[in-house]
């Protein structure tokens, strides 16, 4: 019975033992399994992390081709209007200018308030001596005739005369 009893002892720390082997096989096997986990949750992060890179640069690529075709348009556009409006563009403003719509307020200021009273100034003036040049031939010529009738014929007169 003693040794029946030893016995029984000796199995039931065996059992023990294997039964604290078993709780660390046990907790290193749940160390693995969580660092697998742990390694699994790095590795869906990191291809969350680049399929989403890769969806941001898809957009991006998306953006700049838009905006490259969006580019060439309006450079296409600004092509088609400079070649359809540069043959009408002189002959516009040249109408405009004639027409007066189109004026250098400078220019216009001086010809309005210069030009037009300075005109106007110069042509009374011309009037005024042309009216006097005209009053002083007038007198010349009737001083002259005086001169003539009253003096010079009376002397060349009496120079004939003796």
């Amino acid at each position: 019975m003693v040794g029946k009893t030893i016995e029984q002892a000796l199995l039931e720390v065996m059992e023990e033992e294997e039964i604290a082997d078993l709780r660390k096989e046990q907790a290193i096997l749940q160390e693995i399994h969580n660092a697998d986990l742990a390694e699994i949750a790095r590795l869906e992060e990191r291809n969350r992390r680049y399929r989403e890179e890769q969806a941001r640069r898809r957009k991006q690529a998306e953006h700049a081709a838009v905006l490259r075709q969006e580019t060439a348009d309006k450079i296409a556009a600004r092509c088609f209007v400079k070649a359809y409006l540069e043959p009408l563009l002189p002959t516009t403003f040249e109408q405009l200018m004639e027409r007066g719509y189109f004026y250098d307020a400078v220019q216009n200021e001086i010809d309005e308030n210069f030009y037009t009273p300075m005109l106007e100034n110069v042509l009374d003036n011309n009037v005024r001596e042309r009216r006097a040049r005209i009053l002083v031939d007038g007198i010349i010529q009737e001083v002259s005739f005086l001169l003539l009738h009253e003096i010079f014929i009376p002397k060349v007169t009496r120079i004939l005369l003796f």
